[in-house]
């Protein structure tokens, strides 16, 4: 069936993905680290700030995590506000905003932005394949 000329099962395909990011969200602030990493692929990449080079793979991006998730008094929001799916709903990508905020010599450090999260199915199961986001 369509509705509006899209397969209805692409639009449940799009609702889905903004479903996993929130759920995603709301582990990694219940559970942090470990449980942000559920929904990453074992082979993911994380696309970081400025020059630093790529962090590939779940070693060494539970590394990049958890040194962010130690920062003093840090907290990490985020909202997706949309999706988009291949038309065979196996890759899609959320985005969103997000706001992080911690302590840095002393001082308060305030950052927002918005992120791009690439989703692949894997064994028909919804992981973050690429992490990208801006300041």
């Amino acid at each position: 069936m369509l509705k509006g000329g899209i397969p209805l099962e692409k639009d449940k395909a799009k609702q889905e993905l903004l479903e996993h990011d929130f759920l995603c969200f709301r582990d990694t602030r219940t559970h942090g680290v470990k449980a942000l990493m559920n929904w990453f692929s074992k082979d993911s990449i994380v696309v970081n700030e400025k020059h630093r080079p790529n962090t590939v793979g779940e070693k060494d991006i539970i590394k990049l995590f958890e040194s962010v998730y130690k920062l003093d008094s840090y907290e990490l929001s985020w909202e997706p506000f949309s999706a988009d799916v291949s038309d065979d709903s196996t890759l899609g990508y959320t985005t969103g905003k997000y706001s992080k905020k911690y302590k840095q010599d002393g001082k308060l450090v305030n950052q927002i932005g918005k992120y791009v999260l690439i989703w692949k199915k894997y064994d028909g199961e919804w992981k973050i394949a690429l992490d990208i986001a801006n300041k």
